[in-house]
């Protein structure tokens, strides 16, 4: 057993800096560029948008192309050392990877550009899946299955180690600055903690991690390593609710097989989540499968993929439900190719027996990348399908708010489906996603505005043609009153109410939904017109609420946020959520949105 004075001894640490120097020099320059460059932005560290909209004096690109380049280039590092022969070659080469990554990072929008959806995501795909490469990179050829399990093991063990040891000291040092403060009646400021826990959270902690990756000869023993935690951790916690979640989904397949319904859109979470938190499992219990021969640990490991098919299956039905529901969104997008992939994964586990567990986690990290890369990626391809599917509906024209020919030419329920996807571009990719719809430059203003005319059945008024002798002559009215945004957000989690004596309810809509044939509204001259049907006997029930006076105080007085509950003959509403304008000179709402339940009695 070595002494603490091998470890602690200054020959010790010098031998292990010059080893790391000499292993990592690229990741150990981007560690020290990432930490000049948070220095740098401390002071603006208050403002969460000065990335994007230029308020620091560092390009946003420089903070990705250092934090991230330090995995990049551990990477890079890890898979040289084993394919190139002599560390000039190695640097070399990993420098030309780095160089290919800053022109990516500074491809990127500048800070007052437009960043679209698709970058975003893919930024963060890198960035949540930096580390995976870190431990399958070295291990690409066959047969090296038992090497990577040990190798990401131990590197996943000094990770944490190091954030831990990171975390202790800026703790410690911190408690010591607190306590010179208080004794010497010094005012320390808090850009002097923010820069300590940069020093020791970034430089320290990936200093240290660098140094304790295991080297050449260690990354590659096939040698099994034994850990009883790690296995009693797969064997006595993860695989137990596994088979709970298991079995659950298993009674919710056959519910609805006997019940011949549908499943819920929940499903797909669920299966989705239960896959990878079992495939993770299956990893931890490596060691006690190979070597220990625990009965438990090698029958999950060899059946959990067939036993994951019939799962796949019902989460296959529920995506589809939910896009021909629907239709299909980015996160929609997203599950398809989870679930694509996934059966993929199952398949190919079950037939190898299990013994290939390395391509779980390089298939799942390419499917990631590929999946949200630009032009390519789900963002992009979703954006390309709903347009296609809009100009399904309205042609090769452009919309105008003020032109009859589309609006009659499309019923109602194909209208709706027209604004639902429209609203959803524009939500999700901005004002140009939608642009080549529409005549003229439009905003959200303008989005809005037919919004509210196509979930009409009257088709809009055209403007009447000015002569030029008219058009010299009108002069523009000045705009004394834009009107004030109001909104609220209330969802009566545990608020008691007392119903009785209201024996019917209905949850309430507005604009209306255009599949919801028993409620619908509407609202004109600050009246909210709700009409309730009964499906069975066909008898209406109308109610009119004029919202002016609910609206106006808060409208008025932003810090006065009341729950909206109203009463009137013969009902109750409580509204979840609502938004519109006030408009003070005249006295009046234009009510944009409104969702809540309707108590009353027929």
């Amino acid at each position: 057993m070595r002494s603490l004075k091998e470890y602690l001894s200054i020959s010790a640490i010098t031998a292990k800096s010059l080893a790391l120097i000499k292993r990592f020099p690229i990741s150990v320059i981007f560690v020290l560029g990432t930490e000049y460059y948070w220095q740098r932005c401390l002071p603006d560290i208050g403002n969460i948008g000065y990335f994007f909209s230029g308020g620091s004096e560092i390009d946003y690109r420089f903070y990705i192309f250092f934090t991230l380049g330090i995995y990049i280039s551990i990477a890079a590092a890890l898979l040289l050392e084993d394919i190139v022969v002599g560390y000039v070659r190695q640097y070399a080469i990993t420098a030309a990877v780095m160089l290919l990554w800053g022109v990516y990072c500074f491809s990127l929008p500048g800070p007052h550009e437009d960043f679209p959806l698709s970058q975003i995501i893919e930024i963060v795909t890198i960035v949540l899946l930096s580390f995976l490469p870190l431990c399958f990179i070295s291990f690409l050829k066959k047969g090296t299955d038992n090497a990577f399990w040990n190798f990401t093991v131990l590197m996943s063990f000094q990770y944490t180690l190091a954030s831990w040891f990171g975390s202790i000291i800026f703790g410690g040092l911190s408690g010591a600055l607190l306590v010179v403060g208080a004794l010497f009646d010094i005012n320390i400021g808090t850009t002097i903690y923010l820069k300590l826990s940069t020093i020791c959270l970034i430089v320290f902690t990936h200093l240290y991690f660098l140094a304790n990756i295991p080297d050449k000869n260690v990354k590659h023993n096939n040698e099994i390593l034994r850990i009883k935690p790690l296995n009693a951790l797969g064997l006595y916690v993860l695989a137990p609710l596994v088979a709970i979640y298991a079995v659950i989904l298993y009674v919710y397949l056959f519910k609805i097989i006997i019940a011949w319904e549908l499943p819920r859109g929940l499903v797909t979470w669920l299966v989705s989540t239960l896959a990878c938190v079992g495939f993770f499992t299956v990893g931890v219990l490596y060691s006690a499968r190979l070597e220990e021969k625990n009965k438990a640990a090698v029958y999950m490991s060899r059946y959990f993929g067939l036993a994951m098919l019939p799962l796949l299956v019902l989460m296959t039905v529920g995506t589809v439900r939910r896009v021909s529901d629907y239709g299909i969104t980015v996160f929609r997008g997203y599950l398809i190719v989870m679930n694509i992939w996934l059966y993929a994964i199952c398949i190919y586990h079950f037939v190898t027996k299990a013994r290939r567990i390395k391509w779980i986690f390089i298939s799942f990290t390419a499917v990631v990348l590929l999946s949200s890369v630009r032009f390519c990626g789900v963002p992009d391809v979703t954006k390309y399908i709903l347009t296609a599917q809009i100009r399904g509906y309205i042609g090769s024209g452009k919309i105008s708010l003020n032109d009859k020919a589309i609006f009659e030419k499309l019923g109602l329920e194909n209208r709706e489906k027209v604004v639902e996807k429209i609203e959803y571009l524009y939500s999700t990719f901005g004002v140009k996603s939608v642009q080549a719809f529409f005549e003229g430059n439009i905003d959200g203003g303008n989005i809005w505005d037919f919004a509210r005319t196509w979930r009409k059945d009257e088709p809009p008024e055209p403007k009447a043609e000015e002569s030029d002798e008219d058009k010299e002559n009108d002069a523009p009215e000045p705009v004394k009153d834009y009107g004030k945004y109001f909104s609220s957000n209330e969802h009566w989690l545990n608020k008691k109410r007392d119903i009785n004596g209201y024996g019917t309810f209905a949850y309430v809509y507005y604009p209306p939904r255009w599949d919801d044939k028993t409620v619908s509204s509407s609202f004109e001259n600050n009246k909210l017109t709700i009409v309730c049907v009964n499906s069975a006997s066909d008898k209406k029930k109308t109610f009119n609420i004029t919202m002016t006076e609910k609206v106006r105080p808060i409208a008025l007085d932003s810090s006065f946020m009341p729950k909206m509950y109203l009463t009137g003959n013969g009902y109750m509403f409580l509204i979840e959520r609502f938004e519109g304008r006030y408009y003070k000179s005249a006295d009046s709402v234009d009510l944009r949105r409104l969702e809540g339940y309707l108590f009353y009695n027929e």
